[in-house]
């Protein structure tokens, strides 16, 4: 059985933010995995980069797909909920 230890990441586009800065655009493009005969490489695709892909990617730890990124988590706003009584009147 084979488990992915890292994904292969790599920037395939930059942008300007509406502050000014200029932020990157990261695909995954393959995956690090562990085998009963040794660490491999599976590349899934070859990004396809204006002026040619570098060869560059980022080794970072897997994704967890179930669970919602920190900055997608909703805002719940509990403000006006503190002087609620307690029992529900029905």
């Amino acid at each position: 059985m084979s488990k992915t230890k890292k994904e292969l990441v790599a920037v395939i586009e930059k942008y300007t933010d509406a502050n000014g800065q200029e932020k990157n655009v990261y695909r995954t493009v393959g995956r690090l995995i562990e085998t009963k005969y040794g660490d491999m490489v599976k590349i899934d695709n070859i990004p396809i980069v204006k002026g040619g892909w570098d060869g560059w990617c980022y080794l970072n730890e897997p994704f967890d797909r179930t669970k919602p990124r920190e900055d997608q988590k909703p805002k719940i706003d509990r403000s006006g909920f503190d002087d609620m009584e307690s029992d529900i009147p029905f």
